[in-house]
Protein backbone atom coordinates (compact mmCIF):
# COMPACT_ATOMS: atom_id res chain seq x y z
CA UNK A 1 0.00 0.00 0.00
CA UNK A 2 1.37 3.39 -0.96
CA UNK A 3 2.02 6.22 1.44
CA UNK A 4 -0.80 8.00 -0.62
CA UNK A 5 -3.62 5.67 -0.31
CA UNK A 6 -2.57 4.46 3.22
CA UNK A 7 -2.92 8.31 4.25
CA UNK A 8 -6.25 8.83 3.00
CA UNK A 9 -7.58 5.90 4.68
CA UNK A 10 -6.80 7.14 7.82
CA UNK A 11 -7.40 10.48 6.86
CA UNK A 12 -11.41 9.35 6.06
CA UNK A 13 -11.75 6.91 8.99
CA UNK A 14 -10.09 10.21 11.71
CA UNK A 15 -11.84 12.39 9.88
CA UNK A 16 -15.02 10.81 9.77
CA UNK A 17 -15.17 10.26 13.16
CA UNK A 18 -14.37 13.56 14.17
CA UNK A 19 -17.85 14.74 12.45
CA UNK A 20 -19.70 12.09 13.77
CA UNK A 21 -18.62 13.69 17.15
CA UNK A 22 -19.31 16.75 16.36
CA UNK A 23 -22.56 16.21 14.43
CA UNK A 24 -24.13 13.49 16.21
CA UNK A 25 -23.90 15.64 19.25
CA UNK A 26 -25.74 18.10 18.09
CA UNK A 27 -29.21 17.25 19.05
CA UNK A 28 -28.53 16.62 22.25
CA UNK A 29 -26.54 20.01 22.78
CA UNK A 30 -30.01 21.44 22.28
CA UNK A 31 -31.58 19.16 23.90
CA UNK A 32 -30.00 20.37 27.52
CA UNK A 33 -29.07 23.88 26.53
CA UNK A 34 -32.30 25.26 24.28
CA UNK A 35 -32.21 26.44 20.46
CA UNK A 36 -30.98 29.58 21.87
CA UNK A 37 -28.10 28.49 23.79
CA UNK A 38 -27.13 26.61 20.63
CA UNK A 39 -26.68 29.96 19.32
CA UNK A 40 -24.08 30.52 21.01
CA UNK A 41 -22.19 27.57 20.23
CA UNK A 42 -22.37 28.95 16.48
CA UNK A 43 -21.64 32.09 17.30
CA UNK A 44 -18.54 29.98 18.80
CA UNK A 45 -18.00 28.39 15.74
CA UNK A 46 -17.86 31.81 13.94
CA UNK A 47 -15.43 33.23 16.14
CA UNK A 48 -13.51 30.67 16.06
CA UNK A 49 -13.30 30.43 12.49
CA UNK A 50 -12.61 34.11 12.68
CA UNK A 51 -9.16 33.83 14.98
CA UNK A 52 -7.82 32.07 12.03
CA UNK A 53 -6.84 35.92 11.14
CA UNK A 54 -4.02 35.39 13.33
CA UNK A 55 -2.61 31.96 12.24
CA UNK A 56 -0.65 34.02 9.57
CA UNK A 57 -0.21 30.97 7.25
CA UNK A 58 1.72 29.06 10.03
CA UNK A 59 0.30 25.87 9.56
CA UNK A 60 0.28 25.44 6.01
CA UNK A 61 3.60 26.82 6.38
CA UNK A 62 5.41 24.18 8.45
CA UNK A 63 3.16 21.76 6.75
CA UNK A 64 4.97 22.98 3.35
CA UNK A 65 8.49 22.98 5.25
CA UNK A 66 8.82 19.85 7.07
CA UNK A 67 7.51 17.87 3.60
CA UNK A 68 10.39 19.24 1.99
CA UNK A 69 12.49 18.97 4.52
CA UNK A 70 12.40 15.85 5.32
CA UNK A 71 13.17 14.26 1.76
CA UNK A 72 17.34 15.85 3.21
CA UNK A 73 18.51 13.55 5.70
CA UNK A 74 21.45 16.02 6.98
CA UNK A 75 18.21 18.50 7.57
CA UNK A 76 17.40 17.41 11.37
CA UNK A 77 18.34 20.31 13.26
CA UNK A 78 16.58 22.61 10.76
CA UNK A 79 13.55 20.72 10.86
CA UNK A 80 14.01 21.62 14.89
CA UNK A 81 14.41 25.31 14.65
CA UNK A 82 11.62 25.28 11.97
CA UNK A 83 9.31 23.74 14.69
CA UNK A 84 10.11 25.86 17.41
CA UNK A 85 10.48 29.06 15.26
CA UNK A 86 6.46 28.87 14.49
CA UNK A 87 6.06 27.88 17.50
CA UNK A 88 7.09 30.73 19.53
CA UNK A 89 4.92 33.04 17.07
CA UNK A 90 1.84 30.62 17.42
CA UNK A 91 1.61 30.74 21.31
CA UNK A 92 2.20 34.26 21.18
CA UNK A 93 -0.45 34.80 19.00
CA UNK A 94 -2.31 31.95 21.22
CA UNK A 95 -1.99 34.54 24.01
CA UNK A 96 -3.36 37.71 22.01
CA UNK A 97 -6.39 36.15 21.07
CA UNK A 98 -7.19 35.12 24.81
CA UNK A 99 -6.82 38.50 25.79
CA UNK A 100 -8.70 40.55 23.48
CA UNK A 101 -11.94 38.20 23.76
CA UNK A 102 -11.76 38.35 27.51
CA UNK A 103 -11.12 41.78 26.93
CA UNK A 104 -14.42 42.43 24.45
CA UNK A 105 -16.29 40.00 25.54
CA UNK A 106 -18.64 42.34 27.87
CA UNK A 107 -19.32 44.40 24.76
CA UNK A 108 -19.63 41.56 22.75
CA UNK A 109 -22.62 40.31 25.31
CA UNK A 110 -24.25 44.07 25.63
CA UNK A 111 -23.81 45.11 21.81
CA UNK A 112 -24.19 42.32 19.36
CA UNK A 113 -25.59 39.15 20.39
CA UNK A 114 -29.74 39.43 20.84
CA UNK A 115 -30.59 37.06 23.76
CA UNK A 116 -34.10 37.17 25.27
CA UNK A 117 -33.93 34.23 27.61
CA UNK A 118 -30.27 34.62 28.55
CA UNK A 119 -28.46 37.25 30.91
CA UNK A 120 -26.06 39.71 29.59
CA UNK A 121 -24.11 38.14 32.40
CA UNK A 122 -24.28 34.83 31.56
CA UNK A 123 -23.62 35.25 27.55
CA UNK A 124 -20.55 37.79 28.42
CA UNK A 125 -19.33 35.09 30.70
CA UNK A 126 -19.70 32.23 28.19
CA UNK A 127 -17.95 34.20 25.42
CA UNK A 128 -14.93 34.97 27.90
CA UNK A 129 -14.85 30.93 28.30
CA UNK A 130 -15.01 30.87 24.02
CA UNK A 131 -11.75 33.57 24.26
CA UNK A 132 -9.83 30.77 26.33
CA UNK A 133 -10.86 27.88 24.59
CA UNK A 134 -9.97 29.15 21.08
CA UNK A 135 -6.71 30.37 22.89
CA UNK A 136 -5.78 26.84 24.34
CA UNK A 137 -6.95 25.06 21.07
CA UNK A 138 -4.80 27.61 18.97
CA UNK A 139 -1.73 25.60 18.53
CA UNK A 140 -2.89 22.38 18.14
CA UNK A 141 -3.57 23.68 14.59
CA UNK A 142 0.39 23.99 14.15
CA UNK A 143 1.37 21.05 15.24
CA UNK A 144 -1.06 18.87 13.16
CA UNK A 145 0.02 21.15 10.34
CA UNK A 146 3.79 19.65 11.60
CA UNK A 147 2.67 16.41 11.41
CA UNK A 148 0.89 16.35 8.90
CA UNK A 149 4.10 17.72 6.77
CA UNK A 150 5.96 14.51 8.14
CA UNK A 151 3.66 12.32 6.95
CA UNK A 152 2.48 11.44 10.57
CA UNK A 153 -1.31 11.54 9.55
CA UNK A 154 -2.38 8.58 11.50
CA UNK A 155 -0.90 10.11 14.83
CA UNK A 156 -3.20 13.86 13.63
CA UNK A 157 -6.22 11.57 13.51
CA UNK A 158 -5.51 10.20 16.45
CA UNK A 159 -5.35 12.83 18.37
CA UNK A 160 -8.27 14.74 16.56
CA UNK A 161 -10.48 12.01 16.57
CA UNK A 162 -9.40 11.21 20.14
CA UNK A 163 -9.90 15.08 20.93
CA UNK A 164 -13.58 15.27 19.63
CA UNK A 165 -14.79 12.23 21.12
CA UNK A 166 -13.64 13.38 24.89
CA UNK A 167 -14.76 16.93 24.31
CA UNK A 168 -17.94 15.80 23.03
CA UNK A 169 -18.94 12.58 25.07
CA UNK A 170 -17.99 14.30 28.34
CA UNK A 171 -19.87 17.37 27.74
CA UNK A 172 -22.81 15.28 27.45
CA UNK A 173 -22.50 13.50 30.41
CA UNK A 174 -21.42 17.36 32.30
CA UNK A 175 -24.85 18.61 30.85
CA UNK A 176 -26.73 15.23 32.10
CA UNK A 177 -25.10 14.89 35.75
CA UNK A 178 -23.57 17.93 36.50
CA UNK A 179 -25.07 21.17 35.02
CA UNK A 180 -27.00 22.25 31.34
CA UNK A 181 -25.67 25.78 31.69
CA UNK A 182 -23.75 26.79 28.58
CA UNK A 183 -20.55 28.04 30.88
CA UNK A 184 -20.65 24.39 31.93
CA UNK A 185 -20.43 23.45 28.29
CA UNK A 186 -17.37 25.88 27.36
CA UNK A 187 -15.47 24.73 30.94
CA UNK A 188 -15.45 21.22 29.56
CA UNK A 189 -14.51 22.24 25.80
CA UNK A 190 -12.02 25.00 27.78
CA UNK A 191 -10.35 21.38 29.21
CA UNK A 192 -10.25 19.19 26.43
CA UNK A 193 -8.56 22.24 24.36
CA UNK A 194 -5.87 22.26 26.46
CA UNK A 195 -5.39 18.72 27.05
CA UNK A 196 -5.72 18.20 23.38
CA UNK A 197 -3.03 20.63 22.32
CA UNK A 198 -0.84 19.37 25.17
CA UNK A 199 -0.71 16.02 23.55
CA UNK A 200 -0.29 17.00 20.00
CA UNK A 201 2.64 19.20 21.46
CA UNK A 202 4.41 16.42 22.70
CA UNK A 203 4.00 14.01 20.31
CA UNK A 204 5.27 16.20 17.33
CA UNK A 205 8.56 16.90 19.23
CA UNK A 206 9.59 12.87 19.96
CA UNK A 207 8.36 12.45 16.14
CA UNK A 208 10.87 14.97 14.65
CA UNK A 209 14.86 13.10 14.32
CA UNK A 210 17.07 14.10 17.27
CA UNK A 211 19.58 16.46 15.87
CA UNK A 212 22.54 16.84 18.73
CA UNK A 213 21.45 20.15 19.80
CA UNK A 214 18.50 21.85 21.46
CA UNK A 215 15.96 23.50 18.83
CA UNK A 216 16.31 27.43 18.89
CA UNK A 217 14.20 30.41 17.57
CA UNK A 218 15.45 31.00 13.84
CA UNK A 219 15.44 34.56 12.36
CA UNK A 220 17.01 32.67 9.18
CA UNK A 221 14.39 29.97 8.85
CA UNK A 222 11.39 32.75 9.26
CA UNK A 223 12.62 35.29 6.69
CA UNK A 224 13.33 31.63 4.64
CA UNK A 225 9.42 31.17 5.01
CA UNK A 226 8.01 34.42 5.58
CA UNK A 227 6.52 35.15 1.77
CA UNK A 228 4.79 31.79 1.66
CA UNK A 229 3.66 32.23 5.10
CA UNK A 230 2.22 36.04 4.77
CA UNK A 231 0.75 34.50 1.11
CA UNK A 232 -1.19 31.88 3.29
CA UNK A 233 -2.37 34.50 5.85
CA UNK A 234 -3.17 36.90 2.93
CA UNK A 235 -5.57 34.20 1.62
CA UNK A 236 -6.77 32.55 4.96
CA UNK A 237 -8.03 36.57 6.05
CA UNK A 238 -9.98 36.96 3.02
CA UNK A 239 -11.60 33.59 2.41
CA UNK A 240 -12.44 33.56 6.10
CA UNK A 241 -14.09 37.15 5.29
CA UNK A 242 -15.69 35.63 2.63
CA UNK A 243 -17.40 31.98 4.50
CA UNK A 244 -18.02 33.69 7.86
CA UNK A 245 -19.47 37.15 6.58
CA UNK A 246 -22.67 35.83 6.53
CA UNK A 247 -22.56 34.57 9.91
CA UNK A 248 -21.05 37.67 11.35
CA UNK A 249 -24.18 39.55 10.25
CA UNK A 250 -26.32 37.35 10.81
CA UNK A 251 -25.49 37.16 14.39
CA UNK A 252 -26.15 40.98 14.73
CA UNK A 253 -28.79 41.27 12.46
CA UNK A 254 -31.16 38.03 14.22
CA UNK A 255 -31.85 36.95 17.51
CA UNK A 256 -30.10 34.22 19.15
CA UNK A 257 -32.54 31.76 18.55
CA UNK A 258 -32.91 32.30 15.24
CA UNK A 259 -29.63 32.43 14.30
CA UNK A 260 -29.28 28.87 16.38
CA UNK A 261 -30.98 27.85 13.27
CA UNK A 262 -28.76 29.47 11.15
CA UNK A 263 -25.92 27.77 12.94
CA UNK A 264 -27.77 24.36 12.62
CA UNK A 265 -27.46 24.27 9.00
CA UNK A 266 -24.26 25.74 8.33
CA UNK A 267 -22.80 23.08 11.06
CA UNK A 268 -24.29 20.33 8.87
CA UNK A 269 -23.56 21.99 5.65
CA UNK A 270 -19.24 22.77 6.45
CA UNK A 271 -20.01 18.82 8.06
CA UNK A 272 -19.87 18.01 4.39
CA UNK A 273 -16.75 18.82 3.81
CA UNK A 274 -15.26 16.50 5.87
CA UNK A 275 -15.76 14.12 3.27
CA UNK A 276 -13.31 16.03 1.37
CA UNK A 277 -10.76 17.26 3.68
CA UNK A 278 -8.86 13.83 3.81
CA UNK A 279 -7.98 14.36 0.54
CA UNK A 280 -6.76 17.93 0.54
CA UNK A 281 -4.48 16.62 3.83
CA UNK A 282 -3.58 13.25 2.05
CA UNK A 283 -2.93 15.27 -1.23
CA UNK A 284 -0.83 18.42 -0.36
CA UNK A 285 2.02 16.84 0.92
CA UNK A 286 2.54 14.67 -1.64
CA UNK A 287 2.23 17.32 -4.59
CA UNK A 288 4.94 19.04 -2.43
CA UNK A 289 6.93 15.90 -3.16
CA UNK A 290 6.00 15.27 -6.58
CA UNK A 291 6.96 19.10 -7.05
CA UNK A 292 10.19 19.19 -5.06
CA UNK A 293 11.42 16.08 -7.24
CA UNK A 294 10.11 17.69 -10.73
CA UNK A 295 7.92 14.23 -10.84
CA UNK A 296 5.20 15.73 -13.26
CA UNK A 297 4.12 11.97 -14.07
CA UNK A 298 3.58 11.62 -10.56
CA UNK A 299 1.78 14.67 -9.87
CA UNK A 300 -0.46 14.64 -12.72
CA UNK A 301 -1.36 11.20 -11.96
CA UNK A 302 -1.83 11.83 -8.48
CA UNK A 303 -3.84 15.51 -8.88
CA UNK A 304 -6.61 13.55 -11.22
CA UNK A 305 -7.16 11.50 -8.65
CA UNK A 306 -7.43 13.39 -5.98
CA UNK A 307 -9.79 15.92 -8.10
CA UNK A 308 -11.85 12.63 -8.76
CA UNK A 309 -11.94 11.56 -5.81
CA UNK A 310 -13.15 14.19 -4.22
CA UNK A 311 -15.88 15.12 -6.62
CA UNK A 312 -17.49 11.85 -5.89
CA UNK A 313 -17.10 12.15 -1.94
CA UNK A 314 -19.03 15.77 -2.12
CA UNK A 315 -21.53 15.20 -4.71
CA UNK A 316 -23.66 12.85 -3.77
CA UNK A 317 -24.19 13.75 0.01
CA UNK A 318 -24.49 17.71 -0.56
CA UNK A 319 -26.74 17.71 -3.11
CA UNK A 320 -29.06 14.95 -1.78
CA UNK A 321 -29.10 17.54 1.17
CA UNK A 322 -29.74 20.06 -0.88
CA UNK A 323 -32.71 18.60 -2.64
CA UNK A 324 -34.48 16.93 0.27
CA UNK A 325 -33.11 19.62 3.47
CA UNK A 326 -35.81 19.31 5.37
CA UNK A 327 -35.57 15.64 5.48
CA UNK A 328 -31.86 15.93 6.70
CA UNK A 329 -32.66 17.77 9.22
CA UNK A 330 -35.41 15.83 10.47
CA UNK A 331 -33.29 12.70 10.48
CA UNK A 332 -30.89 14.44 11.78
CA UNK A 333 -32.76 16.28 14.79
CA UNK A 334 -36.22 14.75 15.45
CA UNK A 335 -37.20 18.37 15.81
CA UNK A 336 -39.35 19.67 12.87
CA UNK A 337 -39.17 23.16 13.97
CA UNK A 338 -35.51 23.03 13.24
CA UNK A 339 -36.23 21.63 9.70
CA UNK A 340 -38.69 23.83 8.98
CA UNK A 341 -36.87 27.06 9.95
CA UNK A 342 -33.21 25.89 9.04
CA UNK A 343 -34.15 24.07 5.65
CA UNK A 344 -34.25 27.21 3.30
CA UNK A 345 -30.91 27.46 4.19
CA UNK A 346 -29.58 24.61 4.70
CA UNK A 347 -30.30 24.09 0.79
CA UNK A 348 -28.39 26.49 -0.51
CA UNK A 349 -25.31 26.27 1.84
CA UNK A 350 -25.11 22.72 1.10
CA UNK A 351 -25.10 23.41 -3.00
CA UNK A 352 -22.19 25.69 -1.89
CA UNK A 353 -20.38 23.15 -0.14
CA UNK A 354 -20.94 20.85 -3.16
CA UNK A 355 -19.00 23.15 -5.38
CA UNK A 356 -16.25 24.26 -2.62
CA UNK A 357 -15.60 20.42 -1.77
CA UNK A 358 -14.21 20.74 -5.96
CA UNK A 359 -11.60 23.08 -4.98
CA UNK A 360 -9.62 21.11 -2.88
CA UNK A 361 -7.53 19.81 -5.06
CA UNK A 362 -6.38 22.69 -7.65
CA UNK A 363 -5.62 24.51 -4.21
CA UNK A 364 -3.35 21.94 -3.09
CA UNK A 365 -1.69 22.17 -6.43
CA UNK A 366 -1.17 26.11 -6.41
CA UNK A 367 0.08 25.89 -2.66
CA UNK A 368 2.84 22.60 -3.32
CA UNK A 369 3.70 25.68 -5.79
CA UNK A 370 4.32 27.64 -3.09
CA UNK A 371 2.54 29.95 -4.59
CA UNK A 372 -0.33 32.10 -3.13
CA UNK A 373 -0.40 34.89 -5.69
CA UNK A 374 -3.66 33.93 -7.87
CA UNK A 375 -5.77 32.95 -4.87
CA UNK A 376 -4.92 36.18 -3.06
CA UNK A 377 -5.95 38.40 -6.31
CA UNK A 378 -8.95 36.74 -6.82
CA UNK A 379 -9.74 36.52 -3.01
CA UNK A 380 -9.24 40.63 -3.03
CA UNK A 381 -11.72 40.81 -6.11
CA UNK A 382 -14.35 38.56 -4.49
CA UNK A 383 -14.66 40.40 -1.11
CA UNK A 384 -15.25 43.57 -2.87
CA UNK A 385 -18.19 42.18 -5.35
CA UNK A 386 -19.39 39.59 -2.49
CA UNK A 387 -19.52 41.02 0.65
CA UNK A 388 -22.30 43.61 -0.05
CA UNK A 389 -24.07 40.91 -1.84
CA UNK A 390 -23.73 39.16 1.11
CA UNK A 391 -25.15 42.02 3.28
CA UNK A 392 -28.06 43.48 1.19
CA UNK A 393 -29.20 39.27 0.64
CA UNK A 394 -29.30 39.24 4.63
CA UNK A 395 -31.26 42.66 4.90
CA UNK A 396 -33.72 41.56 2.24
CA UNK A 397 -33.98 38.03 2.69
CA UNK A 398 -32.25 36.80 6.53
CA UNK A 399 -30.16 33.74 6.58
CA UNK A 400 -31.43 32.06 3.17
CA UNK A 401 -30.33 35.08 1.41
CA UNK A 402 -27.10 35.68 3.45
CA UNK A 403 -26.64 32.20 2.22
CA UNK A 404 -26.62 32.61 -1.52
CA UNK A 405 -22.99 34.19 -1.23
CA UNK A 406 -21.85 30.49 -0.40
CA UNK A 407 -22.94 29.18 -3.37
CA UNK A 408 -22.15 31.99 -6.07
CA UNK A 409 -18.35 32.66 -4.26
CA UNK A 410 -17.25 29.01 -4.97
CA UNK A 411 -19.32 28.74 -9.00
CA UNK A 412 -17.34 31.61 -9.61
CA UNK A 413 -13.94 29.86 -8.39
CA UNK A 414 -14.43 26.54 -10.07
CA UNK A 415 -15.39 28.79 -13.27
CA UNK A 416 -12.19 31.41 -13.02
CA UNK A 417 -9.52 30.26 -10.05
CA UNK A 418 -9.22 26.73 -11.70
CA UNK A 419 -8.58 26.81 -15.58
CA UNK A 420 -5.67 29.16 -14.59
CA UNK A 421 -4.42 27.27 -12.15
CA UNK A 422 -4.18 24.30 -14.61
CA UNK A 423 -2.85 26.93 -17.19
CA UNK A 424 -0.17 27.82 -14.58
CA UNK A 425 1.13 24.54 -13.07
CA UNK A 426 -0.27 21.28 -15.27
CA UNK A 427 -0.69 22.57 -18.91
CA UNK A 428 -3.39 20.39 -20.47
CA UNK A 429 -4.96 19.27 -17.18
CA UNK A 430 -8.00 21.41 -17.70
CA UNK A 431 -9.89 19.44 -20.09
CA UNK A 432 -9.82 15.94 -18.40
CA UNK A 433 -10.45 18.21 -14.98
CA UNK A 434 -13.58 19.51 -16.56
CA UNK A 435 -14.99 16.19 -17.95
CA UNK A 436 -13.73 12.98 -15.71
CA UNK A 437 -13.01 14.39 -12.65
CA UNK A 438 -15.73 17.30 -11.97
CA UNK A 439 -18.63 16.84 -15.03
CA UNK A 440 -19.14 13.53 -15.19
CA UNK A 441 -19.56 12.69 -11.12
CA UNK A 442 -21.45 16.05 -10.78
CA UNK A 443 -24.02 14.39 -14.23
CA UNK A 444 -24.42 11.17 -12.64
CA UNK A 445 -25.33 12.61 -8.35
CA UNK A 446 -28.18 15.21 -10.60
CA UNK A 447 -29.79 12.49 -12.42
CA UNK A 448 -29.99 10.05 -9.40
CA UNK A 449 -31.12 12.82 -7.03
CA UNK A 450 -33.79 13.77 -9.67
CA UNK A 451 -35.04 10.75 -10.15
CA UNK A 452 -35.81 9.99 -6.13
CA UNK A 453 -36.92 13.28 -6.32
CA UNK A 454 -39.20 12.71 -8.70
CA UNK A 455 -40.19 9.22 -7.32
CA UNK A 456 -39.74 9.44 -2.93
CA UNK A 457 -42.47 9.66 -0.74
CA UNK A 458 -43.76 11.88 1.73
CA UNK A 459 -42.18 10.07 4.76
CA UNK A 460 -44.65 9.54 7.55
CA UNK A 461 -41.79 9.08 10.37
CA UNK A 462 -38.16 10.45 11.10
CA UNK A 463 -37.18 6.46 10.29
CA UNK A 464 -39.17 6.73 7.01
CA UNK A 465 -37.01 10.20 6.47
CA UNK A 466 -33.49 8.64 7.63
CA UNK A 467 -34.03 5.97 4.85
CA UNK A 468 -35.05 7.38 1.91
CA UNK A 469 -31.89 9.38 2.41
CA UNK A 470 -29.79 6.52 2.99
CA UNK A 471 -31.57 4.96 -0.16
CA UNK A 472 -30.93 8.29 -2.47
CA UNK A 473 -26.98 8.68 -0.88
CA UNK A 474 -26.23 4.56 -1.61
CA UNK A 475 -27.47 4.37 -5.18
CA UNK A 476 -26.19 7.95 -6.06
CA UNK A 477 -22.80 7.38 -4.36
CA UNK A 478 -21.97 4.35 -5.46
CA UNK A 479 -23.02 5.15 -9.60
CA UNK A 480 -21.44 8.05 -8.92
CA UNK A 481 -18.13 6.43 -7.89
CA UNK A 482 -18.20 3.25 -10.40
CA UNK A 483 -19.00 4.80 -13.70
CA UNK A 484 -16.77 8.11 -13.14
CA UNK A 485 -14.10 5.24 -12.31
CA UNK A 486 -15.01 3.54 -15.09
CA UNK A 487 -14.77 6.36 -17.53
CA UNK A 488 -11.70 7.86 -16.28
CA UNK A 489 -10.17 4.70 -15.98
CA UNK A 490 -10.68 4.14 -20.22
CA UNK A 491 -9.67 7.43 -20.80
CA UNK A 492 -6.27 7.93 -18.91
CA UNK A 493 -5.46 4.07 -20.07
CA UNK A 494 -6.13 5.57 -23.81
CA UNK A 495 -3.70 8.19 -23.33
CA UNK A 496 -0.66 6.74 -20.97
Amino acid sequence: MNLLRRNLIVNFIGRGWTALMTLAFVPWFIHYLGIEAYGLVGFFASLQAVSVLLDLGLSTAINRGLATLAADSGSTARQRDLLRTMEVINWGLALVIGVVVLALAPLIASHWIHARGLSSGTVSHAVQLMGLTIALRWPCNLYAGALTGLQRQLSVNLISGAGATFANLGVIAVLAWYAPTIEAFFVWQMLSAALQTGVAGWWIWRCLPASGRPARFSRDILAHHWRFAAGMSGVTALTLLLTQTDKIILSKLLTLEQFGYYAMASTLANGLLALVQPVYTAAFPAFSTAVARGDRQLLLATYHRSARMSACLIMPPSMMIACFPALALWAWSGNQDIALNAAPALAILAMGSSLYGLMYAPIALQLAYGSTGLILQYCVIAVVVQVPLIIAGALLFGAPGAALGWPLLNLASVTIVVPIIHHRHLTGAHRDWSIYDTAIPMALTLLVVGLLKETAPAPASRLMAASILAMGLGVAGAATWLLSSAAASRRFRVIA
